[in-house]
């Protein structure tokens, strides 16, 4: 997913398509949302879910183009593609998110993959069947992305996340006042080597984001925009 003004971001992501040997990308055109932040990232997510060239079988990987690859090499990242898809056919989950920083893990469910919670979304793998279900699923939430998954589907997450992302570059804030949101980020950015301060803050993060997913009213919505 890339907006259409920034050109940086999708030539970043052809970069690490070209690290992974990805091909054939299809990049929707997207604008940015009136509202900003994570009502804009809901918004091109679903355009995506709602896509009627996905059918009820296929394998659907959806990226963001701040992803940066961190895995091992790039059959890694192949191979963890073919153990994901045979898990999403056997419906044992709904969504595996390759991304982000895990908060929890609380059942290894096959060799790379758990039951868990963890944050963003710049990387995840779910069947059509899944993915055509999940707007009406969250249409009462205005929660980040992230969040929703957390707390509405079966999702796997890997024992080692393969995508990270820049989270300095963004208006999609974990909270509402922009100044608090660059301070969390900031301190989540130098607690990544400090294992029980980065445990703390992303449980922190979790409880603001199942507040909005209960509490929230729902948001404005723009369609066919990013």
């Amino acid at each position: 997913m890339n907006l259409l003004n920034r050109t940086d971001r999708k030539k970043q992501a052809y970069n690490q398509f070209s690290i992974l040997g990805v091909k054939d990308v299809i990049f929707p055109k997207f604008i940015k949302h009136t509202l900003g932040g994570r009502y804009g990232c809901r918004d091109s997510h679903s355009k995506i879910w709602k896509d009627p060239e996905i059918k009820a079988d296929d394998i659907v990987v959806i990226f963001e183009d701040d992803l940066i690859y961190t895995g091992k090499t790039r059959q890694y990242f192949w191979d963890m593609l073919e153990e994901a898809s045979k898990l999403l056919r056997s419906n044992v989950c709904e969504i595996i998110n390759l991304s982000g920083f895990a908060i929890s893990r609380f059942m290894k469910i096959s060799e790379h993959y758990w039951r868990g919670m963890n944050t963003t979304t710049c990387c995840y793998i779910s069947i059509g069947r899944v993915l055509k279900t999940l707007p009406l699923r969250f249409k009462w939430t205005d929660c980040h992305i992230d969040a929703s998954f957390c707390l509405m589907t079966n999702m796997l997450i890997p024992l080692n996340p393969l995508f990270t992302q820049d989270v300095f570059d963004t208006d999609n804030q974990w909270v509402n006042n922009k100044t608090v949101d660059q301070l969390s980020r900031y301190f989540l950015d130098k607690s990544l080597k400090m294992t029980g301060s980065r445990h703390y803050l992303l449980k922190l993060f979790s409880k603001i984001n199942v507040s909005r997913a209960h509490f929230s009213k729902p948001g404005k919505k723009t369609m066919f925009t990013g």
